[in-house]
């Protein structure tokens, strides 16, 4: 199993998501959590060991292209 937060929003909608995380850890001890986020989400979380940050350039079309999701 696979736990994958999508958030592609701004700076403060990505901080008031770490409570979700956090909640997500607890839930799913064994799972790395993938995150779906713009692209400088990738340094506030590099110190977040169970959490990875999937960088995604959010445009206003094809947003889905170009990301092998599995």
């Amino acid at each position: 199993m696979g736990v994958v937060v999508w958030q592609s929003a701004f700076l403060g909608d990505l901080v008031l998501t770490t409570n979700l995380l956090l909640n997500l850890e607890r839930a799913f001890p064994e799972e790395v959590i993938k995150l779906v986020a713009r692209p400088f989400a990738v340094e506030l979380f590099k110190n977040w060991e169970r959490v990875e940050v999937i960088p995604l350039e959010k445009t206003l079309r094809g947003t889905w292209r170009g990301y092998p999701f599995h």
